[in-house]
């Protein structure tokens, strides 16, 4: 298991560090432009997990836990999610920076898909009204 962090995420980054692992996972702290990525391999065998197993993400390293808010109970969340394809990443973050404007905090995970991004907003119930905002540019995008 592999950590990887910026202080400005765009497109690039996260492409960088999706082509680097067999499953990598992202957490995005938007109005802060910080994020973190955890990157999983094959090779990795510290758990004696999987490489896909859950036990292989968690604990949540230090750096991804400095960017997230309280836990959430799935039984108290809102989530949605979109996919871009990749050529359109670019646009996404832009329209998710936008979206988002200072409102904070604002958290987004990136997860991957062959030849996609995916953009997965995962708050507690009822959302921020950036929530949304996120929701309709991602949907103006994909």
């Amino acid at each position: 298991r592999t950590v990887e962090t910026t202080t400005a995420l765009d497109a690039a980054w996260l492409l960088k560090v999706r082509d680097a692992h067999d499953h990598c996972w992202v957490w995005w702290r938007v109005d802060a432009g910080e994020a973190a990525a955890v990157g999983l391999d094959a090779s990795d065998d510290a758990r004696d997990a999987a490489p896909y197993d859950g036990r292989n993400w968690t604990p949540y390293p230090a750096e991804v836990t400095r960017l997230l808010g309280p836990p959430v109970a799935a039984d108290e969340c809102y989530t949605c999610q979109y996919a871009v394809v990749d050529a359109a990443a670019a646009d996404a973050v832009a329209a998710v920076r936008a979206a988002v404007g200072g409102e904070s905090p604002a958290v987004l995970e990136c997860k991957f898909l062959p030849g996609r991004v995916c953009f997965n907003v995962y708050v507690a119930a009822p959302p921020a009204p950036w929530v949304f905002r996120v929701a309709r540019a991602l949907a103006g995008v994909g």
